[in-house]
């Protein structure tokens, strides 16, 4: 599926472009954020070839993994990055990786991004989804308001 777009009022979850380099800097540069990710802060060098990784993983067929970009639906700037991944390494399992990293400054506000799917091609945004509590960007049985 090619391209995602999925928009409600306050989020959008898109394909991620090269002009979104330096609003992901935003996300992936920073401490805080990378304090709660598996890897430490990337430069924007690091940032910029992991995007052209995932735009052109998002032009392969079958497509296995969806990295999109999660924006602010009034004004389309990347806040987050939502990923979600068919495990390929393990066939006939059904399984897969969903994960997703916001700017700290959108922390508090209602905007998990839950793509889910992973035995399916299409993406389903969940809109009445709640959050785990240990996530910083919402509290368990905080209501999302897309």
């Amino acid at each position: 599926m090619y391209p995602v777009s999925i928009t409600g009022d306050r989020l959008a979850l898109r394909e991620f472009t090269h002009d979104d380099v330096d609003a992901i800097l935003k996300v992936y540069g920073d401490p805080v954020v990378t304090g709660h990710l598996s890897f430490e802060p990337r430069n924007r060098d690091q940032v910029a070839a992991m995007l052209n990784t995932v735009i052109e993983a998002a032009q392969k067929d079958p497509r296995t993994e969806y990295s999109l970009a999660a924006a602010s639906a009034a004004t389309g700037e990347a806040i987050g990055f939502a990923r979600l991944a068919i495990d390929a390494q393990h066939p006939g399992q059904s399984s897969g990786q969903i994960g997703f990293a916001l700017r700290a400054d959108q922390w508090g506000q209602g905007l998990p991004i839950h793509p889910t799917s992973p035995s399916s091609p299409q993406l389903v945004a969940e809109v009445n989804a709640t959050h785990h509590l240990r996530c910083p960007s919402g509290k368990e049985g905080t209501p999302i308001r897309w």
